[in-house]
Parts: structure tokens; sequence; C-alpha cells
């Protein structure tokens, strides 16, 4: 074989190098060469810059019986943004914008001169994320911002937020993880200055998970929470600790059958104080595609400041399903719960369901039938038992109703669903005392909005030692027209019957409550339209009453540029044993419609009218309108708004709105 040559090596040593510095070249974006030099790209990158230019004009009139005020504001804003990266934005890149300006104001109230003042207002809006394709990519944020919010029936509010915090994530394939740590301040207020409220809170979060073989899963979420709130006058230091911890095994390849396991603890101090450790372990058993059972037990503990709770439950059940049409299930459960204060409680429950849904002529048929007994015995209790940080729900117009017995009314508090923020009685709700229950009603133009989640601390007064036995029974069905004339058509009537007995020391504090309940309605949607009424009777030995619900929803685009839709429910109660009557009723209605691409318009408007015979009644109304104008980057924005509550109870109010805003995009 013949030797290569001195050239020869020349040349493959030069075009390896030649390779090695093109391949270099095509690393870098974009990269040209020139004479074997590579054009680098900048360390600094930066995008163009965006920028707007706004001026809002906003004016509020307020008006109570006890005080009038007025609030006029004019603010001038100028807002830069940018991003960019630094080496590469695969490396660090970051985002953000700034806004700067002056706020002028003027207030006025009852009683007192007019008072101006002038500030600086500033926003920011801030992202950097570091190596975000790394194992180790990490983010960090800084905002802060300025919005109204718009309350039913009440005056604007304004708010300012400022947060700012990191996140480090390890995208690890088998046990990924990450830590955010952030602080958020809110401060929210009324226009003139009045009904103030603050918060402001520190938080810890981590997450964790990983697969340990390929049938078991272990995740961990950890969040700390500290910080302080002030509203209506009163201040209060906050802290909430969650810990959650779920394992899931899967004890066949198949995965049908599984063991679940969770250990829940979480904090809180504050305006809701409680330590709580729940552990739950279920197995479900998938013996068939259409047979199931499950297994579940949970330890329950609870610690107030004056008391502690313990609970222990067992609860077995079953779910069959015969072909598509039949499913029947079932479920047996014993609890036993130890009380500091005494009251020690057992309970035994049965469950029994069967659940039909059939494709018949011209629809399909649902039906249902139900079989329910529990008895239990519960000692009798020498001191009054907490409840602390009880989660209910307001269900529009109706109030929310507490039947445990012996709760005390006097003793009830109502917070937002994070208890950061305290209601105030007879401003934003008002409780009401019965023998057999405790109702808390939303008060129109309070704080609490419609449909909110609150949470409530109440007392419950000491009670005799009792023995109770419950046995419920109930059936109904649903045929729905799919097809033919009345299709979209759906008819359905149930009815429900509890037999209670109570034996006890005090039956005159402790009276059993038996019930029959009937239920009938109707629901059908044609053309635009979707129609509902529902008449229900509840005879019961305690709380009898009488229900006749209906409500309209018309929904119709009338054109190209037009869209209209019009809700109307109205609510009739009667209460035999009380002989009172009450009625809800509200109507609301939008229309937006587009006079060209550059227009818009829209109008909003409600009313709600409660009237009871027993507490009195309330009148409310609302309306919006709203025209927006855009070309090219030029927008402007003009927005009235009134509201007006007349009540037999808390008197009259009244609020208008003027609220103009230009802004110039470049």
């Amino acid at each position: 074989m013949r030797r290569a040559g001195a050239w020869q090596v020349a040349c493959v040593a030069a075009a390896v190098l030649c390779a090695g510095n093109f391949a270099r070249g095509q690393t870098i974006d974009d990269d040209v060469m020139v004479y074997g030099k590579v054009k680098r790209p900048p360390v600094l990158t930066l995008d163009p810059f965006e920028g707007e230019i706004s001026l809002t004009n906003a004016y509020e009139n307020s008006n109570s019986d006890t005080q009038k005020s007025s609030s006029a504001q004019f603010e001038q804003r100028l807002k830069l943004g940018t991003g960019g990266g630094v080496i590469s934005k695969n490396a660090i890149a970051w985002k953000g914008s700034i806004t700067l300006g002056l706020r002028e104001e003027w207030n006025s109230t009852t009683g007192s001169e007019t008072q101006s003042s002038w500030g600086v207002l500033h926003e920011y809006d801030l992202d950097l994320s570091l190596f975000p394709n790394s194992m180790l990519p990490s983010s960090y944020w800084a905002r802060r911002g300025e919005n109204y919010i718009n309350r039913s029936f009440a005056a604007l509010l304004r708010q300012e937020q400022t947060s700012y915090g990191a996140q480090v994530s390890w995208p690890n394939m088998t046990l990924p993880m990450y830590l955010r740590v952030y602080h958020v301040e809110t401060v929210q207020q009324e226009l003139n200055g009045t009904n103030p409220f603050t918060l402001s809170q520190d938080t810890v979060e981590y997450h964790t998970e990983t697969m340990i073989g390929d049938r078991q899963k272990l995740s961990l979420d950890y969040q700390l929470t500290t910080g302080e709130t002030n509203g209506a006058g009163e201040a209060e230091e906050l802290g909430s600790q969650h810990l959650m911890v779920n394992h899931t095994l899967n004890i066949d390849p198949e995965g049908r059958y599984t063991l679940t396991s969770r250990l829940d603890y979480s904090q809180e101090t504050g305006f809701i104080n409680y330590d709580r450790l729940r552990i739950d372990e279920q197995l479900t058993l998938r013996h068939t595609d259409r047979f199931e059972t499950y297994y579940n037990y949970s330890a329950d503990y609870q610690s107030y400041p004056t008391s502690e709770t313990l609970t222990n439950s067992l609860t077995g059940g079953f779910t069959h399903r015969l072909y598509e049409s039949l499913t029947t299930s079932g479920r047996v459960g014993y609890s036993t719960t130890e009380r500091s204060s005494g009251g020690a409680s057992d309970l035994a429950t049965a469950y029994l369901n069967f659940a039909y849904a059939k494709k018949v002529p011209l629809g399909r048929l649902g039906a249902f039938l139900e079989l329910g007994y529990a008895t239990g015995t519960t000692g009798e209790t020498g001191t009054a038992q907490e409840v602390i940080g009880d989660t209910e729900t307001f269900n529009d117009p109706l109030p929310i109703v507490l039947t445990e017995r012996g709760v005390n009314g006097s003793t009830v508090e109502v917070f937002n669903a994070t208890g950061t923020k305290k209601y105030v009685e007879n401003i934003d709700y008002r409780v009401r005392q019965f023998s057999d229950r405790v109702e808390i009603e939303r008060i129109l133009g309070g704080d609490i909005s419609p449909n909110e989640t609150v949470r409530l601390n109440y007392d419950i007064d000491p009670l005799p030692g009792y023995t109770q036995t419950t046995s419920t029974f109930g059936f109904g069905a649903r045929y729905t027209f799919k097809e033919g004339p009345l299709e979209n058509l759906a008819l359905y009537a149930s009815y429900r019957q509890q037999d209670q007995s109570i034996s006890t020391t005090d039956p005159d504090r402790l009276q059993p409550d038996d019930s029959q309940t009937t239920l009938a309605g109707a629901e059908y949607e044609f053309w635009k339209l979707t129609l509902t009424t529902e008449a229900e009777n509840r005879d019961s030995t305690l709380s009898p009453y009488k229900a006749l619900r209906f409500s309209a929803r018309y929904v119709d685009r009338l054109g190209p540029r037009s869209r209209l839709s019009i809700n109307a429910t109205q609510l009739f109660l009667q209460y035999p044993d009380e002989d009172a009557e009450a009625q809800y009723t509200q109507l609301s209605g939008r229309f937006d419609y587009d006079f060209t691409r550059e227009v818009r318009m829209s109008v909003w408007a409600a009313t709600r009218l409660n009237e009871d015979s027993r507490f009195g009644d309330t009148l409310a109304f609302e309306e919006q309108a709203e025209i927006r104008w855009r070309h090219r980057q030029t927008e402007i924005t003009g927005a009235v708004r009134h509201t007006y509550v007349t009540s037999s109870s808390s008197g009259d109010s009244t609020s208008f709105l003027f609220l103009l805003t230009i802004t110039r995009r470049f």
C-alpha cells in the first residue's frame, strides 16, 4: 500500500479544520463568515419599544341616608415596554413594562369641605427567565397594577395590587419539583377613600412527585403563608400552612385494584383558628368492567382554641352497572366522634340507590330509587361547641341555612373563602334565628358577591344527650324529548320522605323532623328561549314550605353586528307555620352592538326585588353603558354606571359613576 504523501496529510488536516470552523459558524443563528471569521451575536438584545399614553377621568357620586359623598379623579399615564435577552433568549430572557403618571383627586363628604390632593402613580410588569431549557430553570417577576372592581348594586372599588416572587424548578424525569416564593399586597377602597381594605401576604410553595417502580406514585405539596389584614377598622395577623401527601399503589399490573393513601395537615391562625390532621386510606377493587367495590378508613383530628375533636370513620360501598341502563350503588358506614367538651357520638349509616337511564321512543328516560337509614347516639355536651371555618355557598337569592341542632345565631361570623376578610353584620349580611334553623342573608349592595363561597364561625349551644334514628325513601323520573314536536322538552318529578325519631331527656329542645317533599318541573329549549318552571312542596313537622320557581333565558344574535341576552327568574315561597310569604324577582339583560369595526357599544341592566312579609322589602337597580372607539393605535372608552338600593330595613343608597379613558399606543 502506498503511503500518503505530506501534501495529502496537509490537505486532510486543512479540510478537517475548515469543516470544524463551518460547523462552529452554524451553531450561531444566522452568523456570517467572512474569510474564516464568525460574526458573533450581541451579548444583549433589545426588542423594539412599545408604549402608550392614556388619560382617565372618573367621577362618582354616592348617597345614603347617613352620608353623601362625591369623588373626582384625573390621571395621566405613560407606559413603556420592551424585552430581550442576554447572550440568547435560551439563556436569559426578560420582558417588562413600566407606567408612570400623575393623579389628581377631589373628595367631599357630608359636613366637610372639599379636599384635593395629587400624587405620583406607578405600575410595572417585569418578568425574568434564567436558562429555561436547562436542568435548573428559574423565573422571577415583579408586578404592580391598578384596576376597578364592579360590585353588584354597590359603588365601584379601586384596587391596587403589588406582587413579586421567584420560582426555581428541577424538571427531572425521576423526581421533578419546584419551589415558589412570592409576596402579594392588596389595597381596596371606594373612589372617595371610604371602606378601605388591605391585605399583605408572604407565601412559600413546594411540590414534588415521583414514580416508585411502575405501580406506585408519590406526591407532596406544601404551602406556608403569613400576613396581615385590615378591614372595617379591624386588623388581624394571619397565618396558614398546608401539607398534603398522596400515595397511589396499583396492586395488579392492569390497575384494577388500587390503594390510595392521603395525609392532609392544615393550620390557620387569625380570624379562623384551627389545626387539622386527616388521614385517608381507600382500597378500590374493580372486579369486572361493570362491578367495583371500595373500602375507606379515615381519621380526622381537629383542634380549636377551646376544644378538640377526633372522628374515626369506616365506609364500604359498591357500584354495579347492568348493561348501559341500570346502575346500582350502595354504601354502609360507621363513625365515632370524641369531643373534649363532651358529647361523644357514634353513627351508623346505610344507603342504596338505583339509577335507570334508557333510550325510549322520542327521547330518553331517567329514573331513580333511593333508600337510606341512619342511627346514632350523642352524649350530653356540658359546654358550647365551636365550629370554625365551616364552608358554605350562597345560592342567590336564597340565604344560607344552618340546620344543625343548637346553632347560636348570635355567634355567627362570616369571612371570605380564604379567611382573609371579615364581613360586617347588618352591612354585608344579616343573621336570623329560628327555632329549628339559622338563616344568613346576603345584603344587596354589600361586599358579598352573588353565589359567593364563604366561611363561617359559630357556636353550638350545650345540648342534652339523645339517640336519633332517621330513615329516608325517595324516587323520581325525568323524560327528555330528543325528537318530534316537543324536542328539547324535559319533564321531571320526584318524591322524598324522611321519618325521624329522637329519644332524649329534653324533648322540647330536640324534636324529630318528619317530612314529605314533592317536586315537579319542566325545562324547554326552543327557538332562542330556555324556560324552566318548578313547584316544590315540603310538608315537615319543623319547617314546612312551598316553593314555586320560574326562569327564562333569551339569547339572540339579532344581526351580524348585534347580540342580545335577557335573563329572568322568580321565586315564590310560603311558610305555613309562620304565616309568612317571600318573593324574589330578578331581571337582567345585555345588548352589544357594533356600529362599525371601530365603534362598539354595550348596555347592561339588572333589577332585583326581594319581598318578605317577615323582614320587609328590598328593591335594587343597576344600569351600565359603555362605548368604545378604536382606530389604529388610538382608543377612547366611555362608561356610565348607576346603582340604586332601597330597603325597609337598611334605608336607601345610590351611586353614579362616569368614566372616560383616552389611550394612544405607539
